[in-house]
């Protein structure tokens, strides 16, 4: 048992360094520097693949076990730098490593790149040499140049204002923006300022939070402490309002972007009286009103559409379906209908693809007529009007009931009579009247003036020696004549009488 133990542990023992040796090698492989380590022979320990392709060698050559004389004769054959210069390189490097200090140098290879070489002494002997391309740190630090030349660009550039906050709570950067916004002086207000300091000059230029000085410190230490988005609107020194949100760094540091929001506000303002008014006037309609989207969604409705249709304010919440609604209307027992929802739903959807605004009459339950109109708008969906016509309805009815029986008892006289209006034109007759002067009833009826009636007449030869012209003339003679006690509309009777008539 005890040999088997003692068996096991030696093994791991054995395997410690190696494990150690593959894992140092792993992360070698994957550095961007190219690193090449060598004993106190001179001799590879360790060497990564960066480190080759750098100098475009080979593994087989350089590996473990080579010697650095080995390594730079093999660097020379690949047109890294002239064979001939191999001897005095190699007593230089050897000469540089013995004295022990690290030391810098650079080396032009054939491809063009030019390398960076950082020999280092280890402790207990033996040296490293660290490899990077210094055309690619060339590169990196152009492209860092321009990126911070854009970032400055723009931070110049915005319409906000902007400053940052290290984890120390010190002014990192602000734009000219910024200080612009709240007359801040750039040589108070710059990097390395303590934000306590920033909020002091601030307050000193006439700019306020809208609460003292010491609570307005409080509250935004406490914000920087809980490290919460923040969104403050504050005052400028002219009394424009500013807004203000800060967001938290990962680092511990924080942003905040400013906004002159005065505009806007006024705008909200004018916005929020607005629809105040027009929910006012919405809510006090005696119409039932609802707009809808170009999907036939509910945007919004007033209250006199929900008590027509017997829908509640959660069953009209905007972005409810008008399917939806009718659906919901009619198993809540507002209507019933012949047509199904869906009918109904294609017949408005018809007369919205067709402009169609004619109005559709819906009798509900409760005996009321409601008159529906779909009206299309320019910028998509369309607006509902729902208006109670049932006394409308009722008062047409009793109308053409009175109608009806004065049409009876007009036509039922044993006299002729004509109505005229004020331009000599008949509002009404009846068939005794035509009758009477043999007219005939295609021509005599309500909107012909007299004079035509006259003419008609002697067309018909009632009046065989004269014409309609002096008919007329007669005619409108008379009228303005005093009226007497008495003025028949007739000489002495009808055609039918076979008596001449001399008026009409």
């Amino acid at each position: 048992m005890t040999s088997t133990r003692d068996n096991e542990l030696g093994a791991r023992r054995e395997q410690g360094p190696e494990a150690l040796v593959a894992l140092s090698q792993l992360a070698l492989d994957h550095m961007e520097q190219g690193v090449c380590v060598y004993d106190a022979d001179n001799r590879i320990v360790l060497v990564n693949q960066r480190y080759l392709s750098l100098f475009d060698m080979s593994a087989d050559v350089v590996r473990v076990g080579a010697s650095y004389r080995e390594v730079l004769a093999h660097s020379a054959t690949r047109g890294n730098f002239p064979e001939s210069e191999l001897d005095s390189l190699y007593s230089t490097r050897i000469a540089q490593i013995a004295a022990g200090k690290p030391f810098r140098t650079e080396q032009r290879l054939a491809t063009g790149l030019v390398m960076a070489l950082e020999l280092k002494p280890l402790p207990g002997g033996g040296w490293m040499t660290i490899c990077d391309d210094v055309s690619r740190l060339a590169r990196l630090e152009a492209e860092l140049r321009v990126q911070t030349e854009r970032s400055q660009h723009a931070l110049a550039n915005m319409s906000h204002g902007l400053i940052m906050y290290d984890a120390d709570s010190r002014v990192v950067v602000c734009n000219e923006r910024f200080l612009k916004l709240y007359n801040l002086d750039p040589e108070v207000v710059k990097p390395g300022v303590t934000h306590s300091a920033a909020i002091e000059h601030w307050l000193s230029r006439g700019n306020t939070p809208g609460m003292s000085a010491d609570e307005f410190h409080d509250t935004r230490l406490e914000d920087v402490r809980s490290r919460k988005a923040k969104t403050l609107l504050v005052m400028r020194y002219d009394g424009r309002m500013v807004q203000a949100v800060s967001r938290f760094l990962p680092d511990g540091g924080w942003v905040t972007v400013h906004e002159d929001v005065t505009e806007r506000l006024k705008y909200e303002e004018t916005l929020r009286q607005q629809n105040f008014i027009l929910d006012a006037a919405m809510e006090n309609m005696a119409h039932g009103l609802a707009f809808y989207d170009s999907d036939m969604r509910l945007r919004v409705c007033n209250t006199t559409y929900r008590k027509i249709y017997w829908l509640s304010p959660e069953e009209t919440r905007p972005g409810t379906h008008l399917g939806e609604l009718i659906e919901r209307s009619m198993a809540n027992g507002a209507f019933v209908s012949e047509y199904s929802p869906r009918q109904l739903l294609e017949a408005a959807s018809a007369k919205i693809a067709n402009r169609d605004s004619s109005p559709m009459r819906r009798r509900m339950t409760n005996d009321t007529v409601i008159s529906v109109r779909y009206c299309a708008l320019a910028e998509g969906g369309f607006v509902a009007t729902y208006e109670d016509i049932t006394e409308r309805e009722r008062a047409i009815e009793e109308l053409s009931e009175q109608y009806r029986r004065f049409d009876a008892a007009l036509n039922n006289m044993s006299q002729g009579l004509c109505m005229l209006d004020s331009s000599l034109r008949v509002i009404v007759c009846n068939r005794r009247y035509i009758e009477m002067y043999g007219l005939s009833p295609d021509v005599v009826k309500p909107g012909i003036s007299m004079r035509e009636i006259m003419d008609h007449s002697c067309e018909l030869g009632i009046h065989p020696d004269t014409t309609g012209a002096k008919l007329y003339a007669d005619y409108v003679e008379r009228l303005r004549r005093p009226a007497p006690s008495s003025m028949p509309i007739m000489s002495k009777g009808c055609a039918r009488a076979n008596t001449r008539c001399t008026a009409i």
